[in-house]
């Protein structure tokens, strides 16, 4: 009965145009993620994003950014697996020992779930009184939810050459971030930094 009333007096507003709320365009998408990457956006914007979950689910939101950091004991290195790329440094002249360490990066999206992980992993000879090389440098690509496009190569890396107390390792990756349906909308460049010590020692830093 109610259906009909509504038919007759034209009530339809649940199927009507000009009652059906609009989905926000791609350039309004492209822009509220681009202030979520660069820590301006606004509840606005993270409810607009939210809208379309198949896209808030793949916004890379560097404020849930995770960076996890971690080395071995003195004459105790291990190399971890993974699929990654080597940096052409060359190998130093063997010490009577040598250590590892990483920097880990894992960020996540505006919902909560995982996009990549990224790492620096490296291995160093010390002799208690310099750091006299490098045995390794290298870095891990341990996730990809498929939407993050790692760039070919590295797009900051350095090594100090060895010889002094400490030697430093940087890298930096340039990744493209894409939704499948409207296109690839920004970029993320996470940096981190291995600071390696004469007594087999490390410490780190990161920008994300």
């Amino acid at each position: 009965m109610i259906t009909a009333l509504a038919a007759v007096f034209g009530v339809v507003g649940l199927v009507s145009p000009a009652s059906a709320a609009a989905g926000p365009s791609a350039e309004q998408l492209f822009a509220a993620a681009d202030r979520v990457v660069h820590l301006r956006a606004s509840a606005a914007d993270r409810a607009l994003l939210a809208s379309v979950p198949e896209v808030a689910d793949k916004v890379v939101d560097p404020a849930r950014t995770k960076v996890e950091f971690d080395r071995g004991q003195p004459a105790k290195a291990a190399l971890a697996g993974g699929a990654g790329t080597a940096a052409k440094t060359g190998v130093g002249a063997q010490a009577s020992e040598y250590n590892w360490a990483y920097v880990k990066v894992t960020y996540y999206s505006t919902t909560g779930f995982q996009v990549y992980t990224w790492r620096q992993y490296v291995e160093w000879y010390y002799d208690y009184v310099v750091v006299t090389g490098w045995k390794n440098r290298l870095d891990f690509i341990d996730y990809n939810d498929g939407t993050a496009n790692f760039s070919p190569g590295f797009y900051t890396n350095y090594a100090d050459r060895p010889g002094g107390r400490s030697a430093v390792s940087v890298m930096q990756k340039a990744v493209q971030h894409c939704w499948i349906q409207y296109g690839c909308w920004g970029w993320s460049y996470p940096r981190t930094q291995i600071n390696t010590f004469y007594n087999g020692t490390a410490t780190w830093s990161s920008f994300v």
